[in-house]
């Protein structure tokens, strides 16, 4: 007769909480499929684009996801100036695109956030018209441009052809603010190997006059830190 109470006791005590266990279902057991845009790319001054993509969960922990971006002709930033100025026939441009691979594993889950680490492999590719100020190598040389004989150096507009390829570690959290819609925050750290390459140069020997200011238009083959930091909005169904 005791067992038989002790048992009634247990039964009563255990059941609703594996109920419980049972209908405490997240968004991330409900959704396998997302797909998101990272409105901050547009921002981006250097190479500004539309980027878009789509993630599928493996799993409970584990999701692959991919990007592409289309390279805007120029930044949001760029878009204003020229309106301010009324300088609609801009000589700047930018044409490309980017392509990223990423593999998740989410370490902690919440009814409606989750966090992850992640591997990223990506590429960029780019065909920019720039201008920056160069350092005269040759005084004897036919710069056949106004240029300051003191400062020995002098502006000019040429063509960037610029490659990247990198690898990115991140830690991101993925936090769903109604039944599909969600922000993604993401920061990290990676190394680029980037291949730049100058055309429509008048003296390819003279070297960029600021040096790290504007390593970002420096020709050549370079390895080079890099750290993603970017907020993604997308929608989970």
């Amino acid at each position: 007769m005791k067992n038989n109470k002790l048992f009634v006791f247990i039964s009563f005590a255990v059941i609703p909480l594996f109920s419980l266990a049972q209908t405490k279902e997240t968004f991330f057991d409900k959704y396998q499929n997302s797909i998101f845009f990272a409105p901050m790319n547009v921002l981006d001054y250097i190479n500004p684009s539309l980027q878009i993509g789509y993630e599928r969960m493996l799993n409970s922990r584990m999701a692959v996801q991919v990007e592409a971006a289309y390279i805007l002709n120029h930044s949001l930033e760029n878009y204003l100036i020229d309106m301010a100025y009324g300088n609609f026939d801009c000589p700047y441009f930018n044409k490309g695109f980017k392509v990223r691979g990423e593999f998740k594993f989410y370490f902690t889950k919440t009814y409606n956030s989750m966090t992850y680490f992640s591997g990223e492999l990506f590429y960029l590719k780019n065909l920019s018209k720039e201008s920056d100020t160069f350092e005269i190598s040759d005084p004897n040389f036919d710069y056949q441009v106004p240029h300051d004989p003191d400062a020995n150096a002098y502006d000019e507009l040429f063509t960037l052809d610029k490659q990247r390829f990198g690898l990115n570690l991140k830690i991101g959290s993925k936090n769903f603010i109604d039944k599909h819609f969600f922000i993604e925050p993401h920061i990290g750290i990676g190394l680029v190997y980037r291949i730049s390459k100058h055309y429509d140069r008048m003296n390819l020997n003279d070297e960029l006059y600021y040096g790290f200011i504007s390593l970002h238009n420096k020709a050549g083959n370079m390895w080079l830190a890099n750290l993603p930091l970017n907020v993604k909005i997308g929608y989970s169904f």
